[in-house]
């Protein structure tokens, strides 16, 4: 743990983070989207020099440099929510996210969402809204990432 948190405190995306304005840690967003409510709980939320506001999300998977892109998109989901979170909450047209697994601290990997993009992740949250009100949420072909069940022994009972 020692480690990771000496790879934490010495990588370059958290000397921008360390020093941000505005910081919050573990900050709950809730917003309401027409009838329904989101809230996300997020590591680290700041603006950085440039006035950005960023968010942080720390993974303690332990991964190697040439697995992270593929590791980072089972969790480009849950950053994209919470960007999503963070631009309703800040009325901002623009929020950078960043995973920053504390094995590689050294390669974070970053996205920056645009308004386009915001408007498309919120889309995609409101149909996703519709099909579990409907009933309609079958299990994802291929299963999680390292999920020990298969499509049809889903564990949380999606089949």
């Amino acid at each position: 743990v020692l480690d990771d948190v000496e790879r934490v405190l010495n990588s370059a995306l958290w000397r921008d983070a360390g020093h941000g304005e505005d910081v919050r840690t573990e900050f709950t967003i809730s917003s309401t989207l027409g009838e329904d409510y989101l809230s996300g709980t997020m590591d680290r939320v700041y603006r950085d020099a440039a006035g950005v506001w960023n968010v942080l999300d720390y993974k303690t998977d332990r991964v190697d440099t040439a697995s992270l892109p593929e590791r980072a998109d089972s969790y480009w989901p849950q950053l994209s929510f919470y960007a999503l979170l963070v631009h309703r909450f800040f009325s901002v047209p623009q929020v950078r996210a960043s995973l920053l697994f504390t094995a590689q601290a050294e390669h974070p990997i970053t996205r920056v969402y645009g308004a386009e993009q915001l408007a498309s992740i919120e889309e995609e949250i409101r149909r996703t809204i519709v099909l579990i009100k409907e009933g309609n949420f079958a299990p994802r072909h291929p299963p999680c990432p390292s999920c020990p069940f298969g499509p049809t022994e889903c564990a949380i009972g999606l089949r």
